[in-house]
């Protein structure tokens, strides 16, 4: 994927998603965590609120949660009635929620005891494995939570425990008073179905929020994209109005993000440096045309002059004018082709400390005859301890034809 807004809107999109997944799993969880656990402490506190009477009537071997008359259990799990009475049965305190299911046992004796809304059924036993307590020491963290499926598949929630029965009065011998002295094991449910539809509304809320909200974000960070990518559009079609031409032009900073500033500068730096390099090579260009044209014109006018001329020594002197030209013409071309080597190698070139007095003086001493002939000094001016970082070759070829040209 080559376009670098297409990248920004998939990662933000990506992101986006993933993020919004994450908080509706977080918020359902925690959602769920709640009202489960007011459930929970509903359920610990329904238990404890009744247990003292339970575990004081099962311990005494009160009934269990006997049939009324005619061998029906009263609503709601209460016992038997006597006309114009209170309820008879070890579970007065939860008849008062019709909503609640428990059932009873005795770790020796086996089940005591269920609600009327069970039937023939019984709760899970899932106290069985709990360490009892002393009946007088019974607290939340003595208690186990857990979902349960009841008999009709409505899910629930259940709390387990498991008590140590109050002993019996003192005056029962000792081993009967041991064995009348029980583990019970209580288990109280409750319907969890509303909160279960509950929560599946959530999690469809939640399902139905996410794509939605990840389009909806999906079409603003591609907009927000767009247009924070505008004014990387307009440099690029500013920059496609610049050739060979306008390299004068120059690229204005303002009103452009911050990030792009060091680029237009870099832009504008660069332009610099090719105008100036256009400038050379039309100086350049214009140089060489100055130096070759004079030659050119000489050795032209000496062959129409060896033209007309019949005689063979004339001709000869004029045939070594033309090697003079030419070969000085070749000089020049050599001279040009070293500079084109010496421009396209100049990162590589290799320095050393040379002393410009010393060179200057080897140089001129090697013009010293035809600047004589010219009456021609040379003044130096140039401190003896002198020394430049160059290349020696290169700075003596640049001082030789600088004097060359001099004399």
């Amino acid at each position: 994927m080559s376009s670098l807004r297409a990248r920004l809107v998939l990662g933000c999109v990506v992101g986006i998603t993933v993020v919004l997944a994450l908080n509706g799993a977080a918020i359902y969880w925690a959602v769920a965590n709640r009202v489960r656990g007011d459930l929970d402490r509903s359920l610990a506190s329904s238990l404890t609120t009744s247990l003292p009477q339970l575990a004081a009537e099962l311990g005494r071997g009160g009934p269990p949660d006997g049939p009324g008359p005619g061998g029906r259990r009263g609503p709601g799990g209460e016992g038997p009635r006597r006309p114009g009475g209170p309820p008879q049965g070890p579970f007065p305190r939860l008849v008062d929620r019709e909503d609640l299911l428990f059932s009873v046992w005795d770790r020796r004796a086996g089940l005591r005891g269920s609600s009327a809304g069970l039937g023939r059924e019984t709760l899970s036993r899932f106290a069985s494995e709990l360490t009892p307590v002393p009946h007088d020491e019974v607290g939340p963290e003595s208690m186990e939570f857990h979902a349960t499926v009841f008999a009709d598949g409505t899910p629930g929630r259940a709390v387990a425990l498991a008590i140590q029965a109050p002993p019996p009065p003192l005056g029962r011998p000792p081993g009967e008073r041991e064995r009348a002295t029980p583990v019970l094991e209580f288990v109280l449910a409750e319907s969890a179905a509303e909160l279960e539809a509950s929560l599946s509304r959530l999690r469809i809320l939640l399902g139905l929020a996410w794509p939605s909200t990840s389009l909806v974000a999906s079409l603003l960070v591609a907009w927000v994209v767009h247009r924070g990518l505008r004014p990387l559009s307009k440099l690029r079609r500013e920059l496609d109005s610049v050739d060979e031409r306008k390299l004068d032009h120059t690229f204005s900073a303002e009103r452009l993000p911050s990030e792009l500033t060091p680029v237009v500068d870099q832009l504008n730096s660069t332009l610099e440096r090719l105008k100036r390099a256009f400038d050379r090579e039309q100086e350049f260009t214009g140089d060489v045309a100055h130096e070759l044209r004079t030659p050119l014109a000489g050795l032209r006018s000496t062959l129409e002059v060896a033209l007309d001329e019949t005689d063979a020594g004339e001709l000869r002197e004029a045939t070594h004018q033309c090697l003079a030209i030419t070969l000085g013409m070749q000089d020049t071309v050599e001279r040009l082709l070293e500079l084109a080597r010496v421009t396209a190698a100049s990162p590589g070139t290799e320095t050393t400390s040379v002393s410009v007095r010393a060179l200057v003086e080897e140089e001129w001493s090697l013009l010293a005859g035809r600047a004589d002939e010219r009456r021609l000094r040379l003044e130096l001016d140039v401190a003896g301890d002198l020394r430049a970082e160059s290349d020696p070759v290169l700075l003596r070829r640049m001082i030789a034809n600088l004097l060359s040209n001099a004399v």
